[in-house]
């Protein structure tokens, strides 16, 4: 009977260690699954990121690849980023982000392969330079060339590119914040009429470099920037922002 209590109770201890074996090699099996999962997760988010980060970099690229419209051809991102800037489309509103944020069907920049990316989605948006505002207008005396007027940098918007990569569910928002500085044409006037600079008498004359020269006491000259005649525009000083979601 001893005997038979005693083999008895060497079953249970082999049971029991048995079962402390099976819920140990379990749980190792859980927490490898869990490790793998997590490493699998941190992956496609780095992979997510780095596509983000490459096409937001590949666009910036294209923006500065060229300074005059007339340089870009007319299917570039920088192209359509001028007319997007000058054109009808509305200034961010905080409060209306649905109708003031922009969606950009991503052609690939110049020299790029689709393939990689993924699912890419470009918004974009733009903010007026408060300080610039009020600067886009002026006078000078009659006295005064347009030389510094017509060559001068205007910051007139702060343009936004958010490029969002998604992949096997995964996905990071990569935004840049440009600052767009552009040179316009401007019109000059004296009173309500047109007066045009000449540059071998050094005189304003009205409406036409021939025309009536314009004298001291006829007043100050006006000039006024045209929005939408943009000579040069340059994108600079770029901000990188990430946030994964």
């Amino acid at each position: 009977m001893k005997t038979e209590s005693q083999k008895g109770s060497s079953l249970a201890v082999v049971i029991c260690i048995s079962a402390l074996f099976l819920a140990f090699a379990l749980a190792m099996l859980y927490t490898a699954g869990l490790l793998l999962s997590q490493a699998n997760q941190r992956l496609r988010q780095e992979r997510s990121y780095q596509l983000a980060q490459s096409f937001a970099k590949a666009l910036g690229e294209e923006l500065k690849r060229y300074q005059k419209p007339e340089e870009a051809p007319e299917k570039t991102f920088y192209t359509y980023a001028c007319q997007f800037l000058d054109g009808v489309y509305g200034e961010y509103d905080p409060d209306h982000p649905e109708a003031t944020v922009f969606h950009y069907t991503a052609a690939m920049p110049e020299g790029e392969d689709a393939a990689p990316y993924g699912e890419i989605r470009v918004v974009l948006y733009k903010e007026a330079n408060q300080e610039q505002e009020g600067s886009m207008s002026g006078v000078l005396s009659p006295a005064e060339g347009p030389d510094a007027i017509i060559n001068e940098r205007i910051l007139r918007y702060v343009f936004t590119v958010e490029v969002t990569a998604k992949v096997d569910g995964a996905s990071y928002s990569y935004r840049t914040e440009y600052r767009q500085m552009a040179v316009y044409e401007a019109e000059f006037q004296c009173g309500d009429r047109v007066v045009v600079w000449n540059k071998d008498d050094n005189q304003w004359h009205y409406e036409t470099s021939l025309g009536t020269p314009v004298l001291e006491q006829d007043g100050d000259i006006r000039y006024t920037f045209q929005p939408g005649q943009i000579k040069r525009c340059e994108f600079a000083d770029a901000v990188y922002v990430g946030e994964e979601s």
